[in-house]
């Protein structure tokens, strides 16, 4: 059997074993798009403080369209449910390619299925009734893909984390990268940038054939497969005890 029938088996079952998957994930992904279209429309209004706290926004929790919150996800901390995960794939024996293929294919089923719910919650919420601030579809979707693409730079490095680190030690450096966003909005917010505003400028004024949304996809998907091919060679050797 291939690697990728493999881990579409894997994707399957992680899927089948846990329904509510999608429900959380729905949910979180209309609160999240919710409360940050709702920052940006008042943004529009008031962006000298609240630019600093969208772009933090932005870069900590859109990388989170990658995830589904299923009930291994609520309980990585407490019972160390990936390790656990893997352990029970070892013991199967399943190749650790496949275990890492079947993480991307949930990575991008879910980058897919929550992106749409999270960005159209979002267009609705800075767009529908405001005259102050408008795009078109074709711009919208460029901005949309130029922050799939950060989403899989940032989940690049998820990825390597979740599966070389114990709950506790993925929790705090997963903390650790929630800061990095905030210094990177606090020193975009310095040199007087705003990420969000700038994306979307670029996207309107190129659309599809923005190079910022290339440059974005092409790293993304160079970043993902590095960090995935590091990752394999590290996971080989890593004790599960």
């Amino acid at each position: 059997m291939s690697t990728f029938k493999q881990a579409w088996l894997i994707t399957r079952r992680e899927v089948s074993i846990d329904r509510l998957l999608f429900l959380w994930s729905l949910l979180f992904m209309i609160y999240t798009g919710g409360v940050i279209g709702s920052l940006i429309r008042s943004a529009v209004q008031q962006p000298e403080w609240l630019s600093l706290m969208v772009d933090f926004m932005m870069m900590a929790f859109v990388p989170f369209t990658a995830f589904f919150f299923s009930r291994r996800s609520f309980k990585y901390l407490q019972e160390d449910s990936y390790t656990q995960m893997l352990a029970y794939m070892r013991i199967l024996p399943i190749p650790v390619k496949a275990v890492i293929v079947s993480r991307v294919q949930q990575l991008l089923i879910a980058v897919v299925l929550n992106g749409i719910v999270f960005y159209g919650i979002m267009y609705v919420a800075v767009f529908t009734g405001n005259p102050s601030v408008h795009t078109d579809v074709i711009s919208y979707l460029g901005f949309v893909l130029t922050w799939v693409g950060y989403t899989m730079i940032v989940n690049g490095l998820y990825i390597y984390l979740e599966f070389l680190n114990h709950g506790k030690k993925y929790f705090w450096t997963s903390l650790v990268v929630m800061a990095f966003a905030l210094v990177a909005a606090a020193a975009a917010k310095w040199m007087d940038v705003n990420v969000l505003k700038w994306t979307m400028s670029v996207s309107r004024d190129w659309g599809l054939a923005s190079p910022l949304m290339w440059v974005s996809l092409l790293a993304g998907a160079l970043i993902l497969r590095i960090m995935c091919g590091v990752t394999l060679k590290k996971l080989n050797r890593r004790s599960l005890l």
